[in-house]
């Protein structure tokens, strides 16, 4: 996702140095200790973004590969739920439960099957959040023109959510609002 796209490397490259600069991580040469230092944050000198273009876009089939490369080195990336109004107090959500049956953990790992989680999660929950309006209007038709156009081009065994179990998020205090 940081990866430098130079003359050196045209297929880009993303170093431990290029992280921390992005992240304002400063590694101390002695201990090899990591502390951030909030504001610092930058892109690296010398980097360059990805070529422009169809082929060379950054899109969600590569994003679930990256994000399923990541997780092989830390399954934790992938854990699904978020704090419930105090510091460190992250609960996790079960998957199967969330999405009535359909999607489970493991199935984070398989590339096709996180896109088509990212998707119908996308299908299932933005139009509750989105609820009326011009704005709400619009993105329910952009979505129903998604489904039944680009959907069965992109994955036709994509299985839907059809018990999507929003409660389950009740204990996450922003979990409820709705967008303005």
């Amino acid at each position: 996702m940081f990866a430098n796209f130079s003359r050196e490397w045209p297929e880009g490259r993303v170093t431990k140095e290029i992280l921390q600069s992005f992240f304002a991580v400063h590694e101390d040469p002695h201990t090899g200790a990591l502390t951030h230092r909030r504001g610092h944050e930058r892109i690296p000198s010398h980097w360059h973004r990805r070529p422009q273009g169809l082929l060379s876009e950054y899109g969600t089939a590569a994003f679930a590969a990256d994000l399923v490369r990541m997780a092989s080195y830390n399954p934790a990336i992938l854990k699904i739920g978020g704090n419930t109004g105090e510091v460190d107090s992250f609960a996790g959500v079960d998957l199967g439960s969330l999405t009535g049956g359909i999607y489970n953990s493991l199935d984070l790992l398989d590339p096709d099957k996180l896109v088509c989680y990212l998707f119908r999660t996308l299908l299932a929950v933005v139009p509750d959040i989105l609820q009326g309006g011009l704005i709400g209007g619009l993105l329910n038709f952009a979505l129903n023109l998604l489904t039944t156009t680009l959907l069965p081009l992109f994955d036709p065994t994509c299985p839907g959510i059809q018990n999507w179990n929003g409660y389950m998020l009740e204990k996450f205090p922003g979990a409820g609002n709705k967008a303005v």
